[in-house]
Parts: structure tokens; C-alpha cells; sequence
């Protein structure tokens, strides 16, 4: 009997416990696609169980494995373009990076006209770049997101991390490009208006700008100042050059004499609370949101850096709200209640550093 039937019939028997023991016996009985998809359905319902996400987890593995195993024995005996980009897909997925590049390299070289594979290329390379910041990383990320994009691919995250890297590297005349290119294709989209101060009043002529050189100079300049961090002990790190952190924290002048909670934390790459700042008592479901929350949430904020500009994300209590920002590779939790307040807070932050 299907797992809806025995739902359906017995709605107050769907425990935890009845997913797990449906979806072994649909394994024992080799119907895997049914066991996926009530795993699947069992992290739906209960999303913060350990045993259903790692059943999910060894499932979903062994599915990729397996649709590995079929593609390579098809691109060997019949070779397509997609079939190339999907196995490289599934490597990545699985965390062979190795081979999802090598596998991609030949798709790209079989069928130089095909754009999916230079897509999953420079989503690679970005990543690692991300993780690198090698100049090597840098430039192959972009040499194969602009082949994708000049293939016709329009695709909202290969634009995004091209004007990332664009921005890092000091290539604003390139990024501008690309972010009114952006708009023309996707003109409701607001999530590119946070690129449009970084770039409306460069003058300059992006034939100019020398890719490799930026690369390079980007990259030897971010691995010196990661040298000089680690060669300082935690009580002199500085978090970002010119600005006095511990300043702007103290002085904080909204603050004061609010019947809200506030607070502000400011967190480097290796989870120290380098400066903090506490208004008011914060409520039960706030520290809820544990500290270990903010921690994990940092790493896909400490890998981008927008200059004067905020990436966020918000963890949600039942109450007040974590908001957490990255300014120049510092994390930055602004604890506020309610959007509103968390913008009179940026407000306040971006004013002080457009003027240090």
C-alpha cells in the first residue's frame, strides 16, 4: 500500500517514526523512486530530524551515484552535449569537483557550441574562487560564464556571479555591463538595484580594463592582507582597514533610549565576537536563535565583499529577528525588531562609513 493510502486511512499514525520504517520497506523492496519520494515527503514534514535528513541524505547519494553510472556509460557509447552537463551536475552535487570539471571540459570541447557546460564551468570555478581567491579561479570563472551568456544562456546566478567577480576584481566598467544587461532581461527583478551604486558614476572605458591584471592584483592583495591577520592575535585584529569599528559600536547614538531590542555583533570569518553592542534585554525566542546559527549562516557571507553596500540574510524568532550583514568580509548581526528598525540601524552604519 502506498505511504498516501496509509495516511489517508490513519491520519494520526504519520509520525516520524512511520516514515522511517515506509521508506525501508520500499528500499528492501528495491522501489527506490518510492522510498526518495517518501523521504522526500518525511523531510517536508519534519525538517529538523536528524534520522529523516540523513536517510534523505544517503539516498539521495546513492540515487546520484547510481544516475552517475548511467550517463557515463551513455556519453561513452553515444555522446550529447546534455548528457555531459548533467553528469558534471551530478559530480558536483556529490562533491567531486575533480571530475565535474574534467567531465564539463569535455562536453565543452565535443560541443563548443553547447552553452550548458560553460555554465556549470563558471559556476565551479566561482565557487572555488569564492574559497580561493586564486587569480587562476578568477579568470577561468569568467571566460566560461561569458561563453555561457554569448551561448544564450540567461541565467539570473551565472549574471550575478559575473558582476560579484567583476566587482571584487575592480572591473566596474565590465560589472556596469553586465547589471544593465541584467536589467533589460529581467526588469523586475529588484535583487540588482544593490548593484547600482557600486557602478552609476564610473566613467571609465571597460575596454581598458585588463582582466588577468585585476585578477591577479585582486588576488595578491587579499592574500597579503589574510598574511597579516593571521600574523596579528585576535586583539589586534582590525576589521577592515581605516575603519574604527569599536568606534562607530560605541557611538551609536540610536541606541539609546529605545524601547526595542537591539543589539549589534561583529563577527570575523573565524566566529570571534570581535566588538558587540547590547541596548536592551533580548527576549527568550531570540536566544532561541542560537549563536551557532549565526556562526554556521557566516560562511556564505564572508566569501563576498561589497564595498559600502550590505548582504543579508535574516534568521526569525517568534518576536525579533537576527539580521545578519557582511561589510567588507566582517560579519555583522544587527538583532532588531522588525525590517524597519533594522534599516534605521543600516542607515546609520553606512552614513558613518561613508564618511571615515
Amino acid at each position: 500500500m502506498h505511504l498516501s493510502k496509509i495516511f489517508s486511512n490513519n491520519p494520526s499514525e504519520t509520525t516520524e517514526n512511520l516514515y522511517i520504517e515506509t521508506i525501508k520497506k520500499y528500499t528492501e523492496k528495491g522501489k527506490v523512486a518510492l522510498a526518495l519520494k517518501t523521504a522526500e515527503e518525511a523531510l517536508d514534514k519534519y525538517p529538523d530530524s536528524d534520522k529523516i535528513q540523513k536517510i534523505y541524505q544517503t539516498m539521495e547519494k546513492e540515487s546520484i551515484i547510481n544516475e552517475c553510472s548511467h550517463l557515463e556509460a551513455l556519453i561513452a557509447e553515444k555522446p550529447s552535449p546534455v548528457a555531459f552537463a548533467k553528469l558534471g551536475n551530478f559530480y558536483n552535487k556529490i562533491g567531486n569537483i575533480a571530475r565535474a570539471i574534467e567531465i564539463c571540459k569535455q562536453g565543452e570541447s565535443l560541443f563548443p557550441e553547447y552553452g550548458g557546460n560553460n555554465l556549470i564551468l563558471g559556476s565551479l570555478y566561482y565557487d572555488q574562487y569564492q574559497k580561493s581567491i586564486n587569480a587562476e579561479d578568477a579568470i577561468m570563472a569568467i571566460q566560461y560564464i561569458e561563453k555561457a551568456l554569448k551561448h544564450g544562456i540567461d541565467n539570473k546566478k551565472a549574471y550575478f556571479d559575473l558582476i560579484n567577480i567583476y566587482l571584487d576584481i575592480g572591473a566596474y566598467g565590465k560589472a556596469k555591463k553586465k547589471i544593465y544587461r541584467y536589467q533589460d532581461l529581467f526588469p523586475d527583478d529588484p535583487e540588482i538595484k544593490k548593484f547600482y551604486e557600486q557602478v552609476n558614476d564610473f566613467k571609465g572605458n571597460e575596454e581598458e580594463e585588463n582582466i588577468e591584471e585585476l585578477c591577479n592584483k585582486h588576488s595578491k592583495n587579499k592574500k597579503d592582507s589574510q598574511n597579516n591577520k593571521e600574523s596579528k592575535g585576535p586583539e589586534d585584529i582590525i576589521p577592515s582597514s581605516g575603519i574604527n569599528f569599536q568606534s562607530l559600536i560605541d557611538n551609536m547614538r540610536i541606541f539609546e533610549n529605545i524601547d526595542w531590542p537591539a543589539s549589534i555583533l561583529l563577527i570575523d570569518d573565524n566566529g570571534f565576537v570581535l566588538f558587540s553592542k547590547l541596548a536592551t534585554k533580548l527576549p527568550e525566542d531570540l536566544a532561541g536563535a542560537s549563536i551557532n546559527k549565526i556562526f554556521q549562516t557566516a560562511n556564505q557571507f564572508i566569501q563576498k565583499n561589497f564595498f559600502g553596500e550590505f548582504e543579508s540574510c535574516i534568521i526569525e524568532g517568534e518576536k525579533t529577528d537576527i539580521y545578519i550583514n557582511s561589510i567588507n568580509k566582517m560579519l555583522f548581526c544587527i538583532i532588531t525588531q522588525g525590517k524597519e528598525k533594522q534599516g534605521i540601524v543600516k542607515a546609520y552604519i553606512k552614513k558613518y562609513l561613508d564618511t571615515v
